[in-house]
């Protein structure tokens, strides 16, 4: 499924609702990864404290609607076992530069949710500080943009798994 315009673009799994496509001015965001991503993933902690991962890959049932306003909505239940709804909504105006996203999380489960990683995005080995090249933002203090990954992990703030307890560093994705 395809929501956009000929300037910006997102494409769907019609099987999973899995990110498969992100265009912008005519240009591939993401890397390819095909319907087996997941379009997010839900941390979940058990009243033991166990941990789990909950990804919309997993879950009992899945559906879509389209309507003429421009709105797509994704709805995935039983995610991961797991008494766990989820409902997106991804809003397009004809001609408009961005999406807006929207979502709700319905937990009728024994766990809490932990966390959101929403959505999951892959972007290609394209980085650098060239025009053509790319870089991506990373929170940390004020914020930088990261051309280099092998300077980003040689310099001790490298990709870590979002949790808890988040290690001083700050609750917010790494």
């Amino acid at each position: 499924m395809k929501i956009g315009n000929a300037s910006l673009g997102l494409e769907l799994s019609a099987q999973t609702g899995a990110l498969t496509s992100c265009r912008a001015a005519g240009r591939e965001l993401l890397a390819p990864a095909g319907a087996g991503r997941p379009l997010f993933r839900l941390g979940l902690l058990g009243a033991d404290g166990s941990q789990a991962e909950a990804p919309s890959t997993e879950c009992e049932g899945f559906s879509q609607e389209a309507s003429a306003t421009h709105t797509l909505r994704l709805r995935y239940s039983k995610i991961g076992g797991e008494a766990l709804d989820f409902e997106i909504g991804i809003d397009f105006e004809a001609g408009a530069s961005s999406f807006a996203f929207t979502w709700a999380l319905h937990n009728h489960s024994e766990r809490l949710v932990e966390w959101i990683e929403f959505p999951v995005l892959v972007v290609p080995d394209r980085l650098g500080f060239g025009e053509c090249d790319h870089q991506i933002f990373w929170p940390g203090n004020e914020g930088c943009l990261v051309g280099d990954l092998s300077l980003r992990e040689k310099c001790g703030r490298g990709y870590r798994p979002v949790g808890y307890p988040a290690g001083g560093w700050g609750g917010y994705y790494p």
